[in-house]
């Protein structure tokens, strides 16, 4: 039990029970689905569902911070400071490693083949700093790679991005733009559910998805049970029946 802030109690240590009744996928026949990992959405699926999270620094953390750099280093005030310091962090540690378990679980028991890019983590931590240290996303990938029935692990430098996911047709897509318009076929679709659905297709050749709204009601759910996890938030990403239209 862990004493936090104006007397109230946490603890530090989470335990997680959970039952979950598989939704049925009825846009691919092999019930796969594709994610995209990124750092303006965490990861967006290939069903039109975008998940965000992040485990951000507790207001104690940030106190010890400040309370260790006016510590003399070394002396016993800072020793103490130091490991009140480190107990926070394994609690943000433990909070982190109940998102991951909760966001993958819900993936692995819904859909038999996951398909996702070997995505340069560490090197995006180098670029992007602090968003991908409180992010989830490297732990997520590591465990859908070791917790899935059919991993499907797309190599790192697959185009995804670039390819029109209706009709193939390659072009440039500079990271500031976040709706991919293609110029053969005029798809217009967001950016990253783009590449979600062409990742799910390197791997698992499908026929062309059509979303419905009976598709939408299918997920509901799963997006219902991902936004009472704390930290994360997730949505559709577009009104996905508009897609119906571009079969």
């Amino acid at each position: 039990m862990r004493q936090g802030k104006g007397g109230n109690h946490r603890h530090a240590d989470f335990i997680h029970i959970s039952t979950f009744t598989g939704i049925k996928d009825i846009t691919h026949s092999d019930n796969g689905i594709g994610i995209d990992f990124g750092i303006k959405s965490s990861l967006t699926l290939s069903n039109g569902i975008i998940i965000n999270e992040d485990i951000p620094l507790t207001g104690k953390a940030i106190k010890l911070h400040k309370e260790l750099s006016r510590r003399k280093q070394h002396g016993k005030n800072w020793y103490k400071t130091l490991n009140k310091l480190n107990k926070e962090y394994k609690y943000i540690t433990q909070k982190k490693k109940d998102e991951i378990n909760k966001i993958v679980n819900i993936i692995t028991n819904s859909f038999e083949t996951i398909a996702f890019q070997n995505d340069p983590i560490k090197g995006w931590m180098r670029l992007w700093g602090r968003k991908i240290r409180g992010s989830a996303i490297g732990g997520i990938m590591d465990d859908l790679k070791r917790k899935s029935r059919t991993p499907k692990v797309v190599p790192r430098y697959t185009p995804t991005s670039q390819v029109c996911s209706i009709c193939g047709h390659r072009q440039k897509m500079p990271l500031k733009e976040r709706t991919f318009n293609c110029g053969s076929c005029n798809l217009y679709i967001d950016r990253d559910l783009n590449a979600s659905i062409d990742i799910l297709e390197y791997m698992v050749p499908v026929e062309h998805m059509e979303y419905t709204p009976m598709g939408i009601k299918a997920y509901t759910s799963m997006v219902r049970y991902l936004n009472s996890i704390p930290c994360v938030k997730a949505s559709f990403v577009v009104d996905i029946g508009s897609f119906t239209a571009l079969a």
